[in-house]
């Protein structure tokens, strides 16, 4: 056993057979923060119900239409990292649900901007967004 000099402290750098000038072993700026696993899982299935609304969205907006064709494509890309079958029944009532305790918890705040005279839609401006839809034409 390696007796540790009077001047370094027990655990220092150096101390205990390590060379001088090593750091602690577990301190290297090699190991980093880990990724949750549970919260990713969470999220691929988040993207899978994500891919599911999408695919509702594609007939009530036309396959053709420049949005349909986005919306297609956006499923396309996203499948690859979400297989099928990936969200179950139960984890998409999860995820719906989530949601729906999110917009019960903020359904004090947007009344609250209501009551201040905030804009409807959490802000969006009264006209749509610059560069959006072009106006529908008129029904004959």
């Amino acid at each position: 056993m390696a007796i540790a000099p009077a001047s370094m402290p027990p655990g220092a750098p150096g101390a205990q057979g390590q060379p001088p000038g090593t750091p602690p072993i577990g301190s290297s700026p090699v190991t980093g923060p880990t990724a949750n696993l549970g919260v990713q899982a969470a999220a691929v299935q988040g993207v899978g119900l994500l891919i599911k609304l999408a695919g509702e969205m594609i007939p009530r907006l036309g396959a053709s239409s420049p949005i349909g064709m986005d919306l297609a494509k956006m499923i396309t890309m996203l499948g690859k990292h979400v297989q099928p079958g990936a969200v179950s029944p139960a984890a998409e009532n999860n995820q719906l649900e989530n949601l729906r305790m999110k917009q019960m918890t903020m359904a004090p705040q947007m009344a609250a901007l209501r009551a201040q005279g905030g804009p409807p839609g959490g802000g969006a401006p009264p006209g749509g967004p610059p560069g959006g839809a072009p106006p529908m034409p008129p029904q004959a």
